[in-house]
């Protein structure tokens, strides 16, 4: 089994998420659900990035949602087509309950007027980049791109999919990075408080896309 990589650029607190329910939801309208601004009881978590890995963000988004923890031997990988909905109910150390709710949005709505509204009253972000990709260039382009309007406090969170069949060597002399500082320092430089390389699917909270959004929760709710 692959190894994946987790770094972290502050030091994290202790775990304080458990997984209890999920349910998924696809709404392909322009209409958005209700959404409350209150992180203590509800917290919208957006996921952008353009497909340059082996799966697409959907794939791994409903990998973790899984109530088992397992994952479907033929996942949907087609374009997400506007924005696709997810929500999985978790509860901090105190047993209170948190509602977070998991907007992917699709790669080209990046060009999309649209984007402004999904990201309305947006708690966290998780921004993916694919190792087919030669540079980090379009993980840049998205989070500058929507950064104006989630706002300057929301946190952002760098997933690396590495999911192919062999994964890729992105990381060493005269490759994208040239050294794992050197991946912290442009993360700490734009604005990323931690990144994730996922090598391999796997499901549930244990997974390291599940570990990117404990990360992630435990940042909004401290």
């Amino acid at each position: 089994m692959a190894d994946s990589r987790v770094e972290t650029l502050h030091e994290q607190k202790p775990e304080e998420i458990i997984e209890m329910k999920t349910f998924k939801s696809n709404i392909k309208t322009e209409r958005e659900p209700e959404v409350c601004a209150d992180r203590t009881g509800f917290i919208k978590i957006i996921c952008v990035g353009d497909y340059s890995g082996g799966w697409g963000k959907r794939v791994h988004i409903e990998d973790y949602i899984s109530s088992e923890g397992t994952i479907k031997k033929n996942p949907n990988n087609d374009p997400i087509v506007g924005v696709d909905f997810a929500l999985k109910i978790v509860h901090d150390k105190s047993g209170k309950q948190i509602k977070c709710q998991i907007w992917n949005i699709g790669e080209q709505e990046r060009c999309s007027n649209m984007v402004r509204v999904y990201c309305k009253n947006t708690h966290g972000v998780i921004v993916f980049w694919g190792t087919r990709s030669s540079s980090t260039d379009n993980a840049l382009k998205w989070k500058h791109h929507i950064s104006p309007f989630v706002g300057q406090d929301v946190p952002f969170v760098l997933v690396v999919d590495n999911v192919l069949q062999t994964p890729a060597k992105w990381i060493g002399e005269g490759l994208v990075m040239n050294s794992l500082e050197e991946m912290n320092s442009f993360c700490l430089e734009h604005g990323f408080f931690a990144w994730f390389e996922m090598m391999e699917r796997a499901g549930g909270e244990k997974s390291v896309f599940g570990q990117a959004m404990r990360s992630l929760i435990n940042e909004i709710i401290s």
